[in-house]
Order: structure tokens, then sequence, then C-alpha cells
């Protein structure tokens, strides 16, 4: 399931309050149960792993929009790995 969210943020809850209410319809549990465990035993994702899963399969099919800090410099620090978007493939995702 991809979630495309944007400026439409204020769904968000809304839809995280039907995803809950639907496991505990599934699952026969009272409105006051926990989802976390529901969540694990149907092996289900929350909505912020989605959301981290998303972004990682979209920085995993488009490595070549980015480069890391040490193909921009030649100083080998900690953070030498960092991902960055140039200008130009930023105006390319945004413009599409």
């Amino acid at each position: 399931m991809e979630l495309y969210f944007g400026e439409t943020h204020r769904i968000v809850p809304q839809f995280l309050a039907c995803k809950k209410k639907a496991i505990r319809i599934m699952e026969g549990c009272g409105n006051r149960v926990s989802c976390r465990n529901l969540f694990k035993k149907l092996q289900i994702l929350p909505l912020t792993s989605q959301c981290m899963l998303s972004i990682l399969m979209f920085v995993i099919q488009n490595k070549n929009l980015f480069s890391t800090n040490i193909e921009n410099h030649n100083i080998d620090t900690r953070q030498r790995n960092n991902l960055h978007l140039t200008q130009i493939k930023k105006e390319l995702i945004i413009h599409g």
C-alpha cells in the first residue's frame, strides 16, 4: 500500500483511527485494547513504519538522484555517507 498524504495531513489521524478500528473488529477486541500487539500478530506495519519504508524504497530505487558527502568533498568524516539531492535533481522531482 502506497501512502501519499502531502497537503492532506489532516486525514492522517482519521486514517489511523479507521485502521485501528478495523484491526480491533477483525480480532474481536474492545475499543480500549492497544493495537500494538495486534499489529505485530497480524504482521501489519503501523503508519509511521509504512511511511519510513516507502521513503527507503524510493531512495533505494532512485540511488542515481542522490549524492553522498564523500562525493561532494574529499574530507572523510562520520557523515561521509549522508545523502543529498542535487539542485537540478530536486527541480526534476518537484516539477515532475
